[in-house]
Formats: C-alpha cells, sequence, structure tokens
C-alpha cells in the first residue's frame, strides 16, 4: 500500500516486485505494529486507510525522536521498549507529504490541536501538510511554524474553535501557502485583537523569547482560504 495524493487515501499495489529482501510485514494498525518484534518484522506495512503506511525499523537511539513525538505519526516504538532507546520504526515518507490523520485518533478529540501541533512542528521545511477530511475541534491555536504548503478540504470540514477565545490558526513562517482552509467559530476578545480564522504573525512571542517581536514574515499565500462564525476571518498585523 502506499499514499495517493489524488484520492487521498491508500491505495494497494502489486506485492511482487523485483527487491531481493525480505517481504514486509503487514499489519492492521499502528497498535499491531507496536506489538511486534523488530528482529523478525524490520518492514512493515500499516494498512490502516486513516493513518497506515510503510515503516522502516532504525535501531540506534531513537529515543529524542519518539520523545518530539508523543502521537507517533513519524516515530513508533515498540511496546516492549517504548521510550525508542533501542529503536523506533521510522515511517516512510512518500513526495515530502504529511498529513494530519497520521497523529490523530479514528475520534477526533476535543483538543486535537494539541494532535496538530506536535504534527506542525515535525514536518520539515518546504513540505505539503494535509489537514484531516473531516472537522477538527481545537482548544487552542495551531502554529504555523514552517515555510511550507498546508492544504485544507474546505468548509465542511474546517478547524472549528468550538466558541473559544484565540485565532483559530496562527502563520508565522514567511513563504508559506495555506490552500482551502476553513477556520473559525471563536468569540470574545483577546490581547491580539477580535478572535478569528487565521491571523499572519509579524512578530509571535512564542518564537522570539522574552515576550519581543520576531521577524517580520513575508510572502505568504493564501488561496481559497475562509473563515466562519468569527469576529475577524482573516487578519494581517501585529502579534
Amino acid at each position: 500500500y502506499r499514499w495517493d495524493n489524488d484520492s487521498l487515501s491508500y491505495i494497494e499495489i502489486s506485492p511482487g516486485g523485483s527487491g531481493g529482501g525480505a517481504a514486509a510485514v503487514f499489519v492492521a494498525d499502528i497498535a499491531a505494529l507496536q506489538a511486534l518484534n523488530p528482529a523478525s518484522a524490520p518492514e512493515v506495512i500499516v494498512v490502516d486507510p486513516r493513518n497506515g503506511g510503510l515503516f522502516v525499523f532504525n535501531g540506534t537511539n531513537m529515543s529524542a525522536a519518539v520523545t518530539s513525538d508523543p502521537f507517533k505519526g513519524i516515530y513508533v516504538p515498540p511496546a516492549s521498549a517504548p521510550t525508542g532507546a533501542s529503536g523506533a520504526y521510522v515511517r516512510h515518507v512518500f513526495d515530502r507529504s504529511y498529513f494530519a490523520e497520521w497523529w490523530l485518533p479514528s475520534v477526533m478529540p476535543v483538543d486535537a490541536d494539541l494532535n496538530l501541533n506536535s504534527a506542525l512542528s515535525l514536518i520539515p521545511d518546504y513540505s505539503e501538510f494535509y489537514f484531516p477530511p473531516r472537522m477538527a475541534t481545537i482548544q487552542d491555536q495551531l502554529l504555523l511554524q514552517k515555510p511550507a504548503e498546508y492544504f485544507g478540504h474546505g468548509l465542511d470540514c474546517p478547524i472549528d474553535g468550538q466558541g473559544g477565545e484565540f485565532w483559530c490558526i496562527a502563520v508565522a513562517a514567511s513563504n508559506s501557502r495555506l490552500h482551502n482552509i476553513y477556520a473559525g467559530n471563536v468569540e470574545g476578545q483577546l490581547d491580539l485583537g477580535e478572535p478569528g480564522g487565521i491571523h499572519l504573525y509579524n512578530g509571535i512571542q512564542s518564537l522570539s523569547g522574552g515576550g519581543t517581536a520576531a521577524d517580520v514574515i513575508e510572502n505568504v499565500k493564501i488561496i481559497d482560504c475562509g473563515a466562519y462564525n468569527v469576529e475577524t476571518g482573516i487578519r494581517c498585523g501585529i502579534s
């Protein structure tokens, strides 16, 4: 199986091939992946259509990577050695495309901002990130801190603030591109202005330390995006 960007799903591929190595093991989900013995299953295909993929075991000390990825979107330690000090399965990423569903459970949590911000912190610069093809419910803002292409799924699959008092999405990286992302359902007043959908920072305290402003961001494109049930839809300005 591999991810197909056109259908936004995993598709079955021929199990034959010309490779001479051991055949990959197929398992149903991430929990089954963790239950394996990496010595007998170094390459594994998780067939879950939502967060499956190809995983290859890295036997070096992966504890730092595992700690950085608590929702196991990319780095998955075996259950027998959960710290990653003895290694971890590493997801193979095709075409620099990263999918939010890798970090999310099957039932959307009310605080999906934790899962999504963890994912957003791990993607490399100039990659592609796909928000989930369903409503994502959040309790704090999502921070887009990498120059990347970000893709949503329109008004039917928004980023929903559940009536909170914050900006749903804060863009804090130059050379970012946002496509078809809708965010909203926030209210009230905050120090940084009326809560709303998408905020383009020209400085953000959490990135600069000590409460001082960071560098101005530039060359950000917002394409076919929108907001709903907000005081302000899209804001460009001070942090």
